[in-house]
């Protein structure tokens, strides 16, 4: 890609080669780079974790990938994605051929989205209600009140079918399922359903639970969140 960083670092981590978007990021052109020294570009963080990475590679001579974050300036840093590949003559490594691209928006977006997901997860545990989300019939996620509720440990929840988890109930017959499976697809139409089922947990107390289903975004399809 044009966007690409590409450059060529010898065996004394002398710059060989830059091209213009290397040059770009240091705000000259390439041909002031050619000679210099690497560890004179970055700061001594970004360089420790630069030469590790590229005496790797001299040493193996296999090609590398790294992603990680370059402090470029003490107020600017990137996330770059780099491959790393060694340039061979007459079987000898003499230097190494670099490829690097700017994913800092994506590397952001990630974060934001990593810090929604925990305070998302952080608020899910603290709600009273037993709360699962329900993938194609599969339990996928719950919170800490399930496993109160059901006296269940997370394995013998997530991962498993949500009447499964209602086994010990003696409605989940034939006719309960299929009720179930209708109820399932209006709510996944939108149209949430509620209905009520005595259990028993495996320590022996005998529970009326209250289900309220309706569906709830899940990647780019929907999944039903149920709240009992």
């Amino acid at each position: 890609s044009a966007h690409d960083f590409i450059f060529i670092i010898d065996k004394n981590d002398t710059v060989e080669y830059a091209n213009k978007q290397a040059g770009k990021l240091f705000n000259c052109q390439p041909e002031q780079l050619i000679g210099r020294n690497r560890s004179e570009l970055f700061g001594e963080t970004t360089n420790k974790q630069q030469m590790d990475t590229l005496q790797k590679v001299f040493k193996t001579g296999e090609s590398l990938h790294a992603q990680g974050w370059i402090d470029i300036t003490s107020e600017k840093s990137i996330y770059l994605d780099t491959l790393l590949a060694p340039i061979t003559e007459n079987n000898t490594i003499h230097s190494v051929l670099g490829i690097s691209r700017d994913i800092t928006i994506e590397k952001i977006a990630d974060q934001k989205i990593a810090e929604q997901e925990k305070k998302y997860h952080s608020l899910f545990d603290k709600i009273y209600n037993a709360i699962l989300l329900i993938d194609d019939g599969i339990v996928i996620d719950c919170n800490r009140s399930t496993i109160s509720v059901f006296g269940l440990s997370p394995d013998k929840i997530n991962g498993k079918t949500f009447l499964k988890l209602l086994k010990k109930s003696e409605r989940v017959d034939r006719h309960f399922i299929d009720q179930f499976q209708q109820q399932t697809e209006r709510c996944l139409s939108g149209d949430p359903q509620q209905f009520e089922i005595d259990f028993s947990r495996d320590d022996g107390e005998f529970l009326n639970l209250e289900i309220h289903m309706t569906r709830f975004p899940e990647a780019e399809d929907w999944c039903i969140l149920a709240i009992v």
